[in-house]
């Protein structure tokens, strides 16, 4: 069985699973970096992350030090260009 987010939840929950957020949690304590994408989901997407993060959760999400965020408005739009250009159907354009 393979599932994400709230489908993974779903089958789990339908095949007798529970919810328990201190299991989640102690799992997450003590594999997170095995675990990370689960542990962290959707916050490892934010731009930027969240301020004030340390340990193996700063290291691994706050940005390398000289890095500029003011590109990245501009870096979004090209990419958003490219996939507008390339995989967006003829009606669309």
């Amino acid at each position: 069985m393979h599932g994400m987010s709230a489908g993974g939840h779903t089958a789990l929950s339908l095949a007798g699973g529970q919810w328990s957020p201190m299991s989640f949690r102690r799992h997450c304590e003590a594999h997170l970096a095995q675990a990370f994408q689960t542990c962290v989901g959707l916050i490892a997407h934010l731009s930027p992350p969240p301020p004030g993060l340390t340990g193996l959760l700063g290291d691994l999400l706050n940005d390398p030090p000289g890095f500029d965020r003011s590109f990245m408005s501009e870096v979004d739009k090209k990419i958003t260009a490219f996939f507008i250009l390339h995989l967006a159907s003829s009606e669309q354009r």
